[in-house]
């Protein structure tokens, strides 16, 4: 193919609406945090004493899918670390709202929960930094 030719052929680019690519990033990092948590059971349910392991992986999983939220919401919006801290609002107020499931208590007191909920929005924008880095990089040719 020539320089003329390969210069005139343009990728389709998808354009989405942005409240839409941040709600997507939301699934894909509630997604994330639903495997994790399926891996860490079954990484615990090998373990003799699993008690002292189970916070640490749910902590764990908790904010690797706050990463995975906002690095897929900067994918899906092509750009913008705003899409990225946004969706990391929709992570923590669906986490906060899971929470509230009338489950067995926490261990944890109510204050650290609060710190730890507050603490997914950081994480969600450096899963955005990250996922806008590696989008932005380009690939090599081989």
């Amino acid at each position: 193919m020539s320089a003329v030719c390969k210069t005139a052929v343009k990728k389709h680019v998808v354009q989405r609406p942005f409240a839409l690519s941040c709600l997507m990033g939301t699934g894909v990092g509630m997604f994330a945090l639903f495997c994790l948590i399926l891996l860490f059971s079954a990484v615990a349910a090998g373990c003799r004493d699993p008690g002292p392991l189970l916070t640490p992986m749910a902590v764990c999983s908790l904010y690797l899918g706050a990463l995975f939220a906002g690095g897929a919401a900067v994918r899906f919006t092509g750009d913008g670390l705003m899409a990225g801290g946004i969706g990391g609002v929709f992570y923590t107020a669906a986490v906060f709202l899971l929470s509230l499931l009338p489950l067995p208590p926490s261990e944890l007191p109510p204050s650290v929960g609060l710190i730890l909920l507050v603490l997914l929005l950081p994480a969600s924008v450096l899963g955005a930094i990250l996922g806008h880095r590696k989008a932005k990089r380009p690939k090599s040719r081989r």
